[in-house]
């Protein structure tokens, strides 16, 4: 929780230093756990995958991405939305600016802003596989 606050006052290089000694909220899986076990309130979920995702987005963009649908998802999944300039952000991440392209496993319908699946196969986004990206 501190270091989403620091994240948002714009703290950058303390949130760094915390999450570099903090593996285990570095997987969406662990993370989310997390939130359980120390009772992370629903409405700061969003912030602290967003954080995360915007720590991992330079190092390791597929977990990066799982963190960015999660926090995109926040509404539909914690009750908070964040703000549509954050969700327009990361948007723009996962369709422009990551190295890679995020498509459904069996459709390769790629990823569409303002869904939470594939509209031909039904398939989460957050199921989706990075592949290269089109030349």
């Amino acid at each position: 929780i501190l270091t989403a606050a620091y994240a948002r006052l714009g703290f950058f290089d303390e949130v760094e230093r915390i999450l570099d000694r903090s593996p285990t909220l570095l997987e969406l899986e662990s993370c989310l756990e997390a939130f359980e076990r120390y009772q992370v309130q629903d409405k700061l979920r969003p912030w602290v995958c967003a954080m995360i995702f915007d720590y991992l987005s330079d190092k390791d963009e597929e977990e990066a991405y799982r963190f960015a649908i999660v926090a995109v998802e926040g509404e539909q999944r914690f009750g908070l939305a964040l703000p549509s300039e954050t969700i327009a952000r990361i948007d723009a991440w996962i369709t422009t600016g990551s190295s890679v392209l995020f498509v459904c496993p069996e459709s390769r319908t790629a990823y569409i802003p303002g869904s939470r699946q594939s509209p031909i196969s039904g398939i989460s986004h957050l199921d989706y596989v990075a592949v290269p990206r089109p030349e």
